[in-house]
């Protein structure tokens, strides 16, 4: 390896500083995901349900579910900048590999998050399921 293609601090900086631009954006896309898959069944199975307990606590609960997910979702993002610098201190040095690994690691925070909403929407949906 050369002096010139040797990954450097300021390189991993550059990479981290790529990633935070795009957590934004992650954020809006997991988060609309998460509002359609658990936020609007709750809502509507408190509205259906005769029986559903008080709203006050229970809303307290789905808070504190929803934000501890999108703490662990944001923990995990931190992910995404550790393994780029990792493959580019290996060598990789592809043009588009914030952009593949970004599309990436998305895809599978939704695929994630919309599993967890269908589990939502069956409870909504089919009673005594849960």
């Amino acid at each position: 390896m050369t002096e010139q293609a040797k990954f450097t601090v300021s390189d991993a900086g550059a990479a981290f500083f790529r990633w935070e631009k795009l957590r934004i954006p992650y954020n809006l896309i997991v988060g609309v995901v998460g509002f359609v898959g658990v936020i609007v069944p709750w809502i509507l199975w408190l509205l259906g349900e005769p029986d559903a307990p008080d709203p006050a606590v229970s809303f307290r609960r789905a808070a504190i579910g929803v934000v501890l997910y999108g703490v662990m979702a944001n923990v995990c993002y931190c992910a995404g900048p550790v393994v780029e610098c990792y493959l580019r201190w290996l060598g990789l040095r592809a043009p588009r590999l914030t952009a593949v690994l970004f599309i990436i690691g998305t895809a599978f925070s939704v695929l994630l998050t919309g599993f967890i909403g269908l589990v939502a929407w069956a409870v909504v949906l089919f009673p005594g399921f849960d």
